[in-house]
């Protein structure tokens, strides 16, 4: 990449002398933008700003091989960025297509000469063993060529064809705006773009491709073998559309880890339970720290009733089941498991003892003190910390983020100051990958930077949270000394996975900062995916949108950020004791106004999105991220499910249901409910809900009634809710 990044600098410092202009500055940088998300800075690379400018400068002169030359330049560069920071963002790689596509016929046909044949080598490789990467690489380098234009349409239609209509959408409005692209697809192209449009929720696209159309006297099109009539109507164009596309079905994405078995309210006695801490291993690990480690469940109970029964507080476990086939996925502050549904039957057992475990473990003072430093670190872990309870499993692996230490037992200058002090808030974590058959580790990647291997590409890295699985691929946000990161990782490999390529989304500002907030490093954060189309929440001020084909930024949405009020207090004096200061810090995580579980989903053309440093809970349009409507969380814990038609909500004494297109109420009232004691899961219409008075909720997401509260016949609190092999699963903090 740097060698590559010198090319494009000593090419474009000998264009613009040509050209009398002047020479760029080195270097990647970010521009502050004065938006109302405070002092938000987008990634903007001078150099690429400069080519843009050569390209034009080239283009109004005719000088058509200089043109063509520096605007490949730009479409082959590794990482795109943004133009025009501020008031409206556009990328740099979309940029250099529109002045590829406006170019004259004189020009166009100089760049088919230059770059044809490149791009017809990679078609031969697709054509012969069908290589996706290959066709990736093609529509991102060289779509504007005649045989660019044949992959994107087949692109196109196969995404179509799978229900990723939004994907299909934006790569035919590619065409569509290609004047050189109706002699090559006719009508069809047309008629293909309003489907797709239709099918991702925005009709009012769609119907500008059919107007089109109809402009051009066209009263029948063929689709698939068949030869459709368009009506010549505005009104009946647009309802016999939306007849046509509702065969199509839209694959919008789904909650990570949220698929279930058939499920029956709870009845007679638990039929397993497994401890998510094992005393007996810990022991065994560390023979000569009884003293210290022995009474960690016994500790992890005290602090839920002191906590909830005595402090009525509202706990929420980290933790959640994850379901696979017949099994299931748990993690512990010590391990990740992999049980058994039926029986609970351990079918192996993976060490996961994080860097702050083994610093208190291996301490030789047995003092009160560092029983206090014990109950923040399982406080933390317990309720608090969800990106140390992350997980994410393919078919053959589960990924779990480890080592990002713990808030509060030493002052936050000490943890700044230090690389990693043992007690503290660490800037970078670890992601960690271990077979699905045996439990045996695959790889680890992150952890700090190693002196002398400055070229790790993941040393210093905070994973914000679990990855997202994507056709064979990691998509992972990240912190990276300050900004905030897309990686793409090829996970097959079993040493340590390859970085296929990033993207830098965000740099955050100083406040934001993830050793800083408190709330945004315990917050866990993951991309959402669709098609070709990733939205990635930066948890500061933005979400932003990428295009992975063409990896293209496609557009940035920003909100108002909130400040926590742990954030203004959270420096404590240094003369203060350090015993009040470890308890301050627990009590202020459990008392702070959040979302008590991130949530990030895809329905049709909506994404939604609970971010830690957003107080609301926030919609907005998929294919352009115009920002449709917010909900301010007010006494709302998190997002229970999405449909279609609702999103419906959990709070501290009810529950209730907003209307997907504007947020507006869905149902008559909300129902009370007594507080949770975890969140629930979705099947069939109902959702099922665990309570705090240790029973559970059965309730109809349709109208809201409350259909039944099935006491648990065991004295146990129900902890976060999942169903597996026909039987309900708790995992609680204890």
């Amino acid at each position: 990449m740097r060698d590559f990044v010198q090319v494009l600098r000593t090419g474009l410092i000998a264009l613009m002398t040509t050209a009398g202009l002047v020479s760029v500055s080195p270097g990647q940088v970010f521009l502050p933008s004065p938006d109302s998300a405070g002092n938000l800075t987008l990634p903007v690379d001078p150099d690429l700003s400069a080519a843009l400018a050569v390209a034009q400068h080239e283009i109004a002169a005719e000088n058509w091989v200089r043109a063509a030359n520096v605007l490949q330049l730009i479409l082959d560069v590794d990482e795109d960025a943004f133009v025009s920071p501020f008031e409206s963002p556009r990328s740099v790689r979309r940029s250099a297509s529109q002045l590829l596509v406006e170019m004259p016929l004189a020009g166009r046909q100089q760049y088919e000469r230059l770059y044809g044949p490149a791009a017809e080598s990679l078609w031969r490789q697709v054509e012969s063993d069908g290589n996706l990467e290959a066709h990736s690489e093609l529509l991102r380098r060289f779509l504007h060529t005649t045989v660019g234009r044949q992959a994107a349409w087949r692109m196109a239609v196969m995404r179509q064809d799978q229900g990723a209509s939004l994907s299909a959408a934006l790569l035919l409005e590619q065409l569509v705006v290609d004047p050189s692209s109706a002699s090559l697809f006719g009508a069809e192209l047309e008629l293909r773009a309003a489907l797709a449009w239709q099918a991702a929720g925005r009709s009012e696209r769609a119907a500008t491709h059919l107007d089109a159309i109809a402009e051009r006297n066209i009263e029948s099109v063929e689709l698939l073998g068949t030869t459709l009539t368009i009506p010549g109507d505005s009104a009946a164009r647009s309802e016999w559309l939306a007849g046509l596309a509702g065969a199509v079905v839209d694959r919008s994405a789904a909650l990570s880890g949220a698929g279930v078995a058939p499920f029956l309210p709870p009845r007679d006695a638990a039929d397993w339970h497994v401890p998510a801490v094992c005393e007996d291993d810990l022991l065994a690990m560390y023979p000569d720290r009884a003293q210290k480690l022995n009474g960690v469940l016994e500790t992890m109970q005290q602090l839920q009733r002191e906590q909830s029964q005595e402090n009525g507080r509202l706990l929420i476990p980290a933790p959640r089941p994850l379901v696979l086939p017949d099994r299931l996925l748990v993690r512990g502050p010590d391990r990740l498991q992999c049980l058994s549904a039926a029986d609970g039957a351990p079918q192996w057992i993976a060490a996961t003892v994080d860097y702050t475990f083994r610093e208190l473990a291996e301490q030789s003072d047995f003092s009160s003190r560092d029983d206090l430093t014990r109950e923040l670190y399982l406080g933390q872990r317990a309720w608090c910390d969800g990106t140390s309870a992350v997980m994410a499993c393919d078919d053959s692996r589960a990924y779990t983020v480890v080592d990002c230490g713990m808030i509060g037992a030493v002052d936050s200058i000490v943890a700044m100051q230090s690389r990693r002090h043992g007690k503290g808030a660490f800037r970078d974590n670890t992601l960690q990958a271990f077979d699905l058959r045996g439990g045996r580790q695959l790889w680890s990647i992150g952890g700090p930077p190693v002196a002398g291997n400055e070229t790790d590409p993941f040393g210093g890295l905070f994973f914000l949270g679990a990855p997202t699985l994507h056709e064979g691929r990691l998509y992972c946000l990240v912190e990276d000394r300050g900004q905030v990161r897309l990686l793409v990782l090829d996970p097959s490999t079993e040493v340590r996975p390859t970085l296929l390529w990033t993207q830098s989304l965000l740099n955050t500002p100083p406040l934001m900062d993830v050793l800083q907030h408190e709330i945004r490093r315990t917050t866990p954060l993951s991309p959402v995916i669709q098609g070709q189309v990733v939205i990635c929440p930066t948890g500061s001020g933005s979400v932003v949108a990428v295009d992975l084909v063409a990896r293209q930024l496609l557009w940035t949405s920003t909100y108002q950020t909130v400040t926590p009020e742990i954030r203004r207090r959270g420096r404590m004096r240094p003369v203060q004791a350090l015993a009040m200061q470890q308890q301050v810090a627990l009590d202020r995580l459990l008392d702070a106004p959040r979302w008590r579980q991130s949530f990030s989903i895809w329905q049709q053309d909506r994404a939604l999105f609970t971010i830690p440093d957003s107080d609301s809970l926030l919609c907005v349009r998929a294919s352009d991220g115009e920002r449709l409507w917010e909900l301010s969380r007010e006494n709302w814990q998190y997002v229970a499910a999405v449909d279609a038609i609702k999103v419906t909500l959990v709070g501290d004494s009810e529950i209730d249901a907003v209307r997907l297109s504007d947020g507006e109420p869905a149902w008559e009232q909300p129902t009370p409910i007594p507080p949770p004691s975890g969140a629930g899961f979705e099947h069939d219409g109902l959702y099922t809900l665990p309570l705090s008075t240790g029973e559970v909720a059965t309730i109809d997401l349709n109208t809201g009634r409350l259909l039944a509260r099935s006491p648990l016949v065991e004295d146990v609190l129900p902890g976060n809710l999942t169903a597996a092999s026909g039987r309900l699963v708790s995992q609680s903090a204890t």
